[in-house]
């Protein structure tokens, strides 16, 4: 299962592993984030239909590793996001 990945010039993610390619059981993202954010993966099949998505929570800064289950997906090509929300920062009273 060949996954392809781009990364947006404004992304807050400088250092981007996607492996194995191919996959056949498990698909890993490694990468590292130069700020604090709020993190949703998802990965598409070539019609643009999302077939997987997990919310990450808040990632602190520095290297991030994720994993994906891939076993139970048809054999093909498909493409992955990370996208990313800063925070606000919190209100002192």
């Amino acid at each position: 299962m060949p996954i392809i990945a781009s990364i947006n010039k404004q992304s807050a993610f400088n250092h981007l592993e996607l492996f194995p390619n191919t996959a056949k059981e498990v698909f890993n993202i490694n990468f590292e984030q130069e700020t604090s954010v709020e993190l949703r993966i998802g990965l598409f099949n070539l019609n643009g239909t999302q077939i997987y998505s997990a919310a990450h929570g808040n990632k602190a800064t520095g290297g991030q590793s994720n994993s994906i289950n891939v076993e139970n997906l048809k054999e093909g090509m498909y493409l992955q996001r990370i996208n990313s929300k800063k925070k606000p920062p919190k209100a002192i009273n």
